[in-house]
């Protein structure tokens, strides 16, 4: 015989009402997002051009890494295919007989 359960395994489970999917616009909480509009709002104005000047560099410099790893993998490819195209001409063709 199977002993009885006990009385805490036979309460039903709480359930959680399902959460909405969020907004695009909504990735930051709205406490952080009024946060930094509240820091941002509070520098003078050479903070404010010192702020923005460096994130354009950050995001600049960003862009510009991302462009170079392009170029490296399109160069790499490049080199790649040569060098199958040299191996199949030089190394795997058949001698005619």
């Amino acid at each position: 015989m199977n002993p009885p359960n006990p009385p805490h395994l036979e309460q039903p489970l709480p359930t959680q009402p399902l959460k909405s999917v969020e907004e695009p616009s909504d990735r930051f909480p709205p406490l952080l997002r009024q946060r930094v509009f509240t820091w941002f709002g509070n520098l003078s104005q050479f903070g404010k051009l010192t702020v923005v000047t460096t994130a354009t560099l950050a995001g600049l410099v960003v862009l510009s890494s991302a462009l170079d790893l392009l170029s490296l993998f399109v160069k790499v490819a490049f080199v790649g295919a040569v060098a199958y195209g040299s191996y199949r001409i030089f190394f795997a063709s058949k001698p005619e007989e």
